[in-house]
């Protein structure tokens, strides 16, 4: 990968299903690599407690 192009972060949005593992991959193949990870607060599903949740 040309320099240059490391300069650039890679951004990663979590959706709430195993975004983690490809932040840990980049991360892996990429060492030098800057990996901005954006994940939510409330993961996984907001305010809602479990008895809420999808099954």
């Amino acid at each position: 990968m040309p320099e240059s192009a490391l300069n650039r972060p890679i951004a990663v949005f979590d959706a709430g299903i195993g975004s983690y593992a490809i932040v840990a991959e980049i991360q892996r193949r990429l060492p030098r690599q800057d990996v901005i990870y954006f994940a939510r607060a409330s993961f996984p599903y907001g305010s809602k407690d479990q008895t809420n949740s999808p099954r």
